[in-house]
């Protein structure tokens, strides 16, 4: 168990915050990540993950694309690889079956071959025969972004690619638990390559006000404008890390964006603000932070935002073992009636969010 932990507090805190817990699935989460927090037996909290996500209903996977799929006639999953295959067999086995399927791939050595007795085509063959579908992009996040450009390049209408939805398996991450309501105001906080401020846009059917997302790293902010840009998004992207005080502080560049993170062994320098003074009295209708472990110390500089306006959360919770006491513990200070749901994103164990609402 974590030091900092006593055996009176932890049973305290995680009795405080399974009382805010709304369903079975949340407590069979929960239950999971505490007793990893205790015992740090990875083996079997590996394996006590992996059998929570062969639980999960295979239809409430496609909650996010429902209001999209069924109003086309075909299909075309952009992507033959592991991720690709993926959504095809989870479609083909849903209510979607009956629909025309087409799978699309760059690799030319694919193109008029078959998988899954569907047919695999280029880009261009996309564009000149299959023009009025709706594109799937069943891809690993390096891919997703310039998959992304290639199709607005080509001129595909971008309110007809879905984008990042199969990334993970086990739902629409950060919105999947949440129904939007008019007028949202969205914090996208470690907003990467924008792809989430487009899922945003596509889950908020009643429309939104604005999107402020904040990015950390320089690479990343370049690719996210771009995408605000193409798909025309009313908000910004601001290049600066949230924290609990305004200030430069070390940052790690890791070969994969999503992974790069505040660290005293980081080589790059960001600058900092709380969102607290970024909005400077301001609302926010609905937060998303995944920031690789800097949730807590983000959480405090938001502290007014959420005492005030009460926002809807989606927090990573998995970076650090406490997080799955900590985390929950801070927002009941700041609202007491908060209630939580948590959701599984990927059977490895990471990609755990915990929705307050």
């Amino acid at each position: 168990m974590d030091e900092k932990f006593t055996a009176t507090e932890l049973i305290r805190r995680s009795v405080e915050i399974e009382n805010h817990l709304t369903d079975d699935l949340s407590r069979k989460i929960y239950d999971i990540r505490l007793q990893y927090l205790i015992d740090r037996n990875n083996n079997s909290f590996q394996n006590n993950i992996k059998a929570v996500c062969q639980t999960i209903d295979e239809n409430s996977k496609l909650n996010f694309i429902e209001k999209n799929v069924g109003k086309f006639d075909t299909i075309v999953i952009f992507g033959s690889g592991k991720i690709g295959r993926y959504a095809f067999n989870l479609l083909t086995n849903s209510k979607y079956k009956s629909k025309n399927f087409i799978f699309c791939d760059n690799d030319s050595s694919k193109w008029n071959t078959k998988i899954f007795d569907t047919k695999i085509v280029s880009p261009e063959e996309l564009i000149k025969n299959y023009y009025d579908s709706i594109v799937i992009v069943g891809a690993a996040f390096k891919n997703k972004i310039d998959i992304n450009k290639q199709l607005m390049e080509l001129k595909f209408p971008k309110e007809r690619i879905i984008t990042g939805c199969f990334s993970k398996f086990f739902g629409w991450q950060y919105f999947d638990y949440l129904k939007s309501n008019e007028n949202e105001i969205f914090i996208d906080v470690g907003s990467l390559d924008g792809l989430t401020s487009v899922d945003f846009v596509s889950w908020a059917t009643k429309g939104y006000d604005y999107i402020y997302a904040f990015e950390a790293n320089q690479n990343s902010v370049k690719n996210a404008e771009i995408i605000f840009k193409a798909f025309e998004i009313k908000g910004q992207v601001v290049n600066k890390g949230l924290w609990d005080k305004e200030e430069t502080i070390n940052f790690k560049v890791d070969d994969q964006p999503g992974a790069s993170m505040i660290s005293e062994s980081g080589s790059a320098k960001i600058e900092t603000v709380t969102l607290d003074d970024f909005l400077n009295g301001k609302k926010a209708t609905l937060i998303k932070m995944d920031i690789e472990g800097a949730e807590f110390k983000a959480l405090i500089g938001a502290e007014k935002t959420i005492k005030k306006y009460r926002p809807r959360l989606a927090i990573s919770i998995y970076h650090k073992p406490e997080d799955i006491l900590e985390l929950p513990t801070l927002l009941l200070e700041m609202q007491p009636d908060y209630q939580f749901a948590l959701r599984q994103y990927a059977p490895n164990g990471h990609e755990t969010i915990l929705y307050a609402y």
